[in-house]
């Protein structure tokens, strides 16, 4: 069976992934070393900040899932959006990882709620204006949401945002929330 081994020296099997592969760590330091848009933007945007900003945008109880709702991405890289809607098995394989290994993991539901599909569109577009220099593709595929503040993204390195990612993780870990 064909395994990756991750940052951290464990054997991770896209074919079967369990929650005892993952680990937070693993999730930072590749997320932190991997760009949106394929990399074709302005300068490099991580897909470790793009996770950052959206758990900053999401309601307390959503902030967990907002973190991790790209972590597959540590373990089978990422895809642009428009190549993904064209690859049905790696979103099928995605799928599969979330709902079996980084769910279950972090304790979050098996399927990524509505909220935070809609904040991964807002950013998406904030992203997009801010770093590309044509974005109209993007109002193909998300209709048009409305954009966040563009004053969160700006160039940082992998390094911070591996830093980052992890205190994100430990302050939405370690806070109680009031209702």
């Amino acid at each position: 069976m064909l395994y990756i081994i991750t940052y951290k020296s464990i054997k991770f099997f896209p074919g079967s992934p369990s929650p005892s592969m993952i680990d937070i760590e693993d999730i930072a330091h590749a997320l932190s070393l991997t760009n949106r848009f394929s990399g074709h933007s302005k300068f490099p945007l991580s897909v470790a900040r793009h996770s950052i900003n959206c758990s900053l945008m999401a309601s307390p109880e959503r902030q967990m899932e907002a973190l991790l709702h790209d972590a597959t991405e540590a373990y089978i890289s990422d895809i642009s959006r428009p190549t993904k809607k064209l690859l049905a098995e790696y979103v099928q394989l995605e799928a599969n990882i979330y709902r079996n290994a980084i769910a279950p993991a972090f304790n979050l539901p098996p399927v990524l709620s509505k909220e935070v599909l809609e904040i991964d569109d807002r950013m998406l577009i904030t992203e997009s204006m801010a770093l590309l220099n044509d974005y109209s593709w993007v109002k193909k595929l998300n209709g048009d949401p409305y954009p966040f503040s563009s004053d969160m993204i700006s160039e940082r390195g992998w390094r911070e945002d591996e830093s980052d990612f992890l205190k994100r993780y430990e302050e939405i870990k370690n806070a109680t929330f009031l209702y």
